[in-house]
């Protein structure tokens, strides 16, 4: 009899350790995706007087299917020649290039986008003073966004 108690002490506590590690081991996995999960990407430009490139990824955390991209533009502008370049990255093509408005800049633009990797090109043209912020979602807008353009 102590010999069955002494195997069942030895049965619970491998099935403690087993699952021990296996905890420990989701932990670690959990804490490597929130570590490597890419920002959802809203940009506040530093300077608006000067051409800025980045590169946007899609987001676990964004729902978007990978079709289409959209971009939120707000801020304002002193003058006009300013756009915002989307290129894919592989291969380098262009998917839409936004023209932005002088004075007050609240405009919505979307374009159909197949990858989760874009390069973004602020170009400032001659603009000299402002501020601009740069919001995008590898979806349709969001509601909260208001209209939508591309439905």
């Amino acid at each position: 009899m102590s010999e069955a108690i002494g195997v069942l002490k030895d049965i619970v506590w491998g099935m403690a350790i087993f699952i021990g590690g296996l905890v420990g081991l989701l932990a670690v996995v959990v804490i490597y995706l929130d570590l490597t999960r890419l920002p959802d990407p809203d940009i506040q430009l530093g300077r608006v007087d000067r051409d800025t490139t980045f590169y946007i990824g899609k987001s676990e955390s964004d729902p978007g299917s990978g079709v289409t991209i959209s971009l939120l533009a707000t801020g304002l502008l002193d003058t006009s020649g300013a756009s915002v370049l989307i290129e894919y990255t592989r291969p380098p093509a262009t998917a839409t290039d936004c023209k932005l408005p002088t004075g007050p800049v609240d405009q919505i633009y979307g374009s159909d986008f197949y990858d989760n990797r874009a390069k973004v090109t602020y170009r400032h043209g001659a603009v000299q003073h402002g501020h601009l912020r740069l919001r995008f979602v590898f979806a349709y807008p969001p509601k909260e966004w208001g209209k939508h353009p591309m439905k």
